[in-house]
């Protein structure tokens, strides 16, 4: 529960860095200025597992959370019994 919010943090900090890091990376490899989706493409796909990680967040807080009534109603049931 709790890598997830940090790889959500982590994730929003490099869509932030993204243009910056593109052009770097650009210069480094040679690559022209223009081709393909470029930098909005890398924004798309980090914008696309941020929501995958929420999502992911939801689930597994559901999870606990049912997990826990549960736990909590058989330790009630077990000592009613």
């Amino acid at each position: 529960m709790v890598v997830l919010p940090l790889l959500l943090i982590l994730q929003i900090g490099l869509l932030f860095a993204t243009p910056s890091l593109q052009q770097w990376a650009d210069s480094i490899s040679h690559v022209p200025q223009g081709e393909g989706w470029g930098t909005m493409g890398l924004i798309l796909w980090e914008l696309w597992l941020c929501v995958l990680t929420v999502l992911l967040m939801g689930i597994v807080a559901m999870w606990w959370l049912v997990g826990s009534i549960a736990g909590k109603m058989r330790t009630r049931k077990d000592s009613d019994a």
